[in-house]
């Protein structure tokens, strides 16, 4: 049932692919959202099912699209939160230069919780970013791909929000690492305006990305 679920999954990326080869509007692909291993013990996941998957997968692709990228995520609980991932190596079949990325997600479980970013949490938790930061770079060093925050994003609204985007950003730009902002629009996660135009954090993610 996995194999065949695996050909499934690999096929569908290729007629995505397909579709979209000779795009310049798309970047590229971000093969599974989050993925999340279950049952399946978190290095074994990763190793044995998750690598082989995006292997797989990746191979597909190529065969319709040599030229946009290909971005890869890590189990997402836990190495969302800071350990570190068990990805195998992946080989990129283009010609040229590998077009492959690493893009974990950036969340921390106390601000998820409803935690505000200040005093003793803010300590706690601008110490788990930059940890978060290391661990992935040095993950991303292992596979060989550049490290892309996948995903990263809070309520804009509450106390401190605003300086936990600034200290993201500013580790991004320490690792030269690309980043998104998860918007949730309209809301207080985006940088949208209800009647229209910019919130604050608006000015955040642009400072943030120079």
């Amino acid at each position: 049932v996995i194999g065949e679920l695996a050909e499934h999954f690999s096929a569908a990326w290729r007629h995505v692919a397909g579709r979209f080869a000779g795009s310049p509007a798309v970047l590229g692909y971000d093969l599974c959202n989050e993925p999340w291993g279950g049952s399946a013990p978190w290095p074994v996941f990763e190793r044995r099912l998750l690598g082989p998957l995006y292997q797989r997968t990746i191979e597909a692709i190529r065969t319709v699209d040599t030229g946009h990228w290909v971005f890869v995520e890590p189990q997402s609980f836990g190495v969302n939160q800071g350990l570190p991932s068990a990805l195998p190596r992946l080989s990129d079949p283009r010609p040229g230069s590998p077009r492959l990325a690493y893009a974990p997600h950036l969340y921390s479980a106390l601000i998820d919780s409803g935690r505000s970013y200040t005093g003793a949490v803010r300590t706690l938790v601008h110490h788990r970013v930059r940890q978060w930061f290391a661990t992935n770079a040095a993950t991303a060093r292992r596979l060989g791909a550049p490290l892309v925050v996948g995903e990263f994003g809070l309520d804009a609204t509450r106390p401190g929000a605003l300086d936990y985007v600034d200290d993201v950003l500013a580790e991004a730009r320490r690792y030269r690492a690309g980043w998104w902002y998860w918007s949730n629009d309209p809301g207080s996660w985006g940088p949208y305006a209800p009647g229209g135009g910019w919130v604050p954090l608006a000015d955040h993610l642009a400072g943030g990305a120079g």
